[in-house]
Order: structure tokens, then C-alpha cells, then sequence
């Protein structure tokens, strides 16, 4: 897809590249790419729920007629996000099943993530 950002890490490094396809979303860091290193795997957990958050918020309107689990293996897929099933069940489980309808400040529901 053509808007949505790339994910290309390097394992051994405990880096991330991040990049999108659109030009004026690209962060300008040396030519077209934003290196951000993460030490441990706190950061690379914490970068991976980040992204699988995006993925959530853009998954939000289709959430009528289906599974919690059939979401959180689209949001996975959508990500490239590699997990175990067991992974993916606690994402379900924490994330998407705990999902709350929340009035915002002009008086409009809103789906929030409890985070």
C-alpha cells in the first residue's frame, strides 16, 4: 500500500529504519531514510506496539462483524509484524477485545485503545 510506512529492521543491530512512500511524509535524516536505534528489546517491543497501534486505529471502522482474533491477524499481517500465535492471542486480549467507546469533546463517539 502505498501510504503506509515501511518497517525494515536489522535484528542484530536492534534497529529500525522507518520510511513511508508518500515524499512529503519522509523524514529527512542523511537522503529519503530515519534510522532509529532501540537498544534491548524493550525498544524493539515498544516500536512494534506502536506500529501495531497505527494498524488498530486504521482497522477501527471495519470492526462490526468480526472476531477479535480475525482483526489482530489482519493488523499482524498489515505490519509484517512477526509473532507467535500465543503473541498475537495477548495482543487480542490486552488491545483489541478491551477496546471502549469514548465520547470526545464535541459530544462525537470515538473507539479508544487502552493503552
Amino acid at each position: 500500500m502505498e501510504n503506509e510506512p515501511e518497517i525494515i529492521s536489522d535484528s542484530s543491530l536492534g534497529s529500525f529504519i522507518v520510511k513511508t512512500m508518500k515524499s512529503e511524509d519522509i523524514v529527512e535524516a542523511g537522503e529519503q531514510e530515519a534510522e532509529v536505534q532501540y537498544s534491548g528489546d524493550y525498544g524493539i517491543e515498544d516500536m512494534k506496539r506502536t506500529v501495531l497501534f497505527a494498524e488498530l486505529e486504521k482497522h477501527l471502522p471495519d470492526l462490526i462483524g468480526e472476531t477479535p482474533l480475525d482483526i489482530t491477524h489482519k493488523i499482524y499481517e498489515a505490519t509484517r509484524v512477526t509473532a507467535t500465535m500465543k503473541e498475537m492471542e495477548n495482543f487480542c486480549n490486552r488491545y483489541v477485545k478491551t477496546l471502549r467507546l469514548k465520547v470526545n469533546s464535541e459530544g462525537k463517539f470515538e473507539i479508544e485503545i487502552q493503552k
